[in-house]
């Protein structure tokens, strides 16, 4: 195991390990710029450095191909915007590939607008395009409209989206969890989406965790058809709200927070072993809604206490893992991310699991990180 620091050259967006390098994308004002880190040589290039990368398009790479990248470019005039969405190399040994383009009108700095590129496979793009529904008041309270259309570059078709589920509710989020399956969550909640107000069933959607094949889901899209073929874990409504939902060691989980925000009920579910657990808290949550972590294969869940932080195991109903008087900021494998204040300088320490001793502390400030293997990079 290595820990290593790595000084970033500006304002993250993302990182990635791409095999043996680290893809680091920066936003510079509106633009995004891709980089490519070797660390092993300490040797930095940029990828595509004549293509203006444009931020206001968020593009959530669900492909699972690690030599590929994807960027949003755009052609810019006083009343439209020709969006781009392309694939790249991190070789950059092939010209990029357009993967689709289309026109807009809207303004995507607009209060509660936003545009989401869901990269699906290699050449299957779903644009989200999410929008305030219009009000006579000219007032945004809260509801969204969101419009759904998926792109084949491969057969160069496009499909309009209308099933009803995804239409009123939208993605909030497609992950691949393994070669071959997603994770899917629809809906937002006021807990984890400003736009979505309090105590409004008007302004509520309906939320979903689900989980599949990645192809049927595909499939799907392009039918209308609606989710039978996904396996649903969960669904809410109004007075209930999903929270943090994530994948790790073949876990899925989640956390369901009732309106009231004092009773959370938080669930894994392993998709290898159908192994299902949950815990159920009755205090309130505080802001910190990311409570469910899996560490070396076991279920825990993190207790934010006054004076320290605590992991809960599941299996043995212990608390085996705590940290006094520290602050959580990650879990990185089976690296742990804390901070202290110590003369007033903050400093990031570092235990590794299961024998949970310092390996290191450091004075800095966490701005990311990513993990090669048994390497692991922590940017400052």
């Amino acid at each position: 195991m290595n820990i290593n620091l790595v000084k970033k050259s500006g304002q993250i967006h993302t990182l990635a390990a791409k095999g043996e390098e680290i893809l680091e994308v920066y936003q510079v004002g509106d633009h995004l710029q891709y980089f490519l880190f070797d660390p092993f040589r300490r040797a930095i290039k940029e990828l595509y450095p004549l293509m203006t990368k444009e931020a206001f398009v968020r593009i959530v790479n669900c492909s699972g191909s690690d030599d590929k990248i994807f960027f949003c470019c755009a052609e810019k005039s006083a009343d439209e915007t020709v969006i781009n969405i392309y694939r790249g190399s991190i070789t950059e040994d092939e010209e990029p590939i357009l993967l689709c383009s289309f026109t807009e009108v809207s303004d995507y700095s607009e209060k509660g607008s936003r545009l989401t590129a869901f990269i699906l496979s290699e050449n299957m793009v779903l644009i989200q395009k999410e929008l305030p529904l219009d009000e006579d008041s000219g007032q945004f309270i809260g509801r969204i409209k969101f419009d759904l259309t998926l792109f084949d570059a491969e057969t160069n078709e496009q499909f309009d989206v209308t099933e009803e589920t995804y239409i009123n509710n939208g993605f909030s989020l497609i992950r691949r969890i393994a070669d071959t399956k997603f994770m899917i969550k629809t809906g937002f909640n006021c807990l984890e989406d400003s736009r979505i107000p309090e105590a409004s069933e008007e302004a509520a959607l309906i939320e979903g965790v689900y989980f599949g094949d990645a192809d049927q889901f595909c499939e799907n899209l392009k039918a209308n058809s609606t989710m039978h073929e996904l396996n649903i874990l969960v669904s809410t409504y109004n007075d209930k709200y999903i929270v943090s939902p994530g994948f790790s060691d073949n876990y899925l989980y989640y956390t369901v927070v009732d309106a009231d925000k004092v009773h959370s009920e938080t669930f894994f579910h392993n998709i290898s072993t159908e192994e299902k657990i949950s815990f159920r808290n009755d205090r309130p949550l505080r802001d910190d809604l990311d409570v469910a972590y899996v560490v070396d294969g076991i279920p825990y869940i993190k207790i934010n206490n006054e004076n320290s932080v605590d992991f809960l195991n599941l299996r043995s109903a212990d608390i085996d893992i705590n940290f006094p008087d520290e602050e959580f900021v990650a879990l990185l494998g089976k690296l742990f991310i804390m901070q202290k204040l110590k003369y007033n300088h903050n400093h990031l320490r570092f235990y590794h699991f299961p024998k949970l001793k310092m390996v290191l502390d450091e004075k800095a400030e966490y701005a990311g990180s990513c993990c090669i293997g048994d390497n692991f990079y922590i940017y400052i």
